[in-house]
């Protein structure tokens, strides 16, 4: 074994160890959300399973026809790039359709057919990497489009997506880009170690983002109001107030509504009917009321 087979297969074996990390933080995420959060956990999850399946039939090359590791290899790439994007469209609530899923297996199927297709009848290496490393950046910039799309909900979390769909686009490219550049076949063997390595990361350290600060976000929001009626508490409103009062003077109006002798409401009738009372009046109250109880 030379020294940079060595290398190589290092790297293959730390992404294996990264794909596997992705897929156990993702496993336990998905056992803590629920609705199209879910269906998203899963859909990353299967982005590292087949990640990491990819990373291993890169170290059976040896041992198994290439052939075989031509198809499962640029198979499972494009898998990984779908369940990034199928992900994403669950997250933003708009799950994939039928029609999607159908233009996935078609897809799956076919590139890989046409890339072995070229290896046996075609003499050019590099129009094989440029179908490959096409096709994943035309997906990962339909991934791109639709982050921006829906940029105006966009949190902190959901400002990576777009960071990583960019890199799906520039790692994809690099190496067919450098092998027209250079000519070089080694050049370009680095440049593959190098993208799947910057990708790998970068995608892990944008999904753990993503659901940190959708925590986080989760976490304030519920600081910020009232549990039972669900308008703005004290806390926002001295936040507001502390905002408006430091940008300078401007005019408004605040209004503190309170609720005489609501305890006989309670001691009567009991405190769910009281509850209940309060969240029928909060229906009629303008969003930006602050109600004490």
């Amino acid at each position: 074994m030379t020294a940079y087979d060595a290398v190589s297969l290092a790297n293959i074996i730390n992404n294996i160890v990264c794909s596997l990390i992705g897929c156990s933080f993702l496993f336990r995420v998905s056992k803590n959300v629920d609705g199209h959060k879910k269906q998203a956990s899963i859909c990353f999850f299967l982005l590292f399973f087949f990640l990491g399946i990819a990373f291993a039939t890169l170290t059976m090359r040896a041992w198994l026809p290439i052939i075989f590791s031509i198809f499962f290899n640029n198979a499972l790439y494009l898998c990984v790039s779908y369940m990034m994007l199928f992900g994403v469209m669950c997250w933003y609530n708009t799950p994939p359709t039928r029609r999607h899923f159908i233009i996935f297996a078609i897809h799956v199927i076919l590139l890989p057919s046409a890339t072995v297709w070229l290896y046996l009848y075609s003499p050019s290496f590099i129009a094989r990497v440029y179908l490959t490393g096409g096709n994943n950046a035309i997906i990962n910039f339909i991934l791109f489009l639709f982050c921006w799309r829906n940029r105006t909900t966009n949190g902190s979390g959901e400002k990576m997506l777009v960071s990583a769909a960019l890199m799906g686009i520039l790692v994809s490219l690099l190496p067919s880009t450098l092998m027209t550049i250079t000519h070089d076949i080694s050049l370009f063997l680095v440049s593959i170690i190098i993208s799947q390595n910057v990708a790998c990361y970068f995608v892990l350290g944008a999904l753990l983002s993503l659901y940190l600060f959708d925590q986080i976000d989760w976490h304030y929001h519920r600081s910020i109001r009232d549990e039972l009626t669900g308008l703005y508490n004290r806390r926002y409103f001295n936040e507001r107030l502390n905002a408006m009062s430091s940008g300078g003077l401007t005019p408004g109006v605040i209004a503190i509504v309170d609720i005489d002798h609501f305890k006989r409401v309670n001691d009567s009738f009991g405190h769910d009917v009281g509850d209940r009372i309060i969240q029928i009046g909060r229906a009629s109250c303008r969003e930006r009321v602050c109600l004490y109880v």
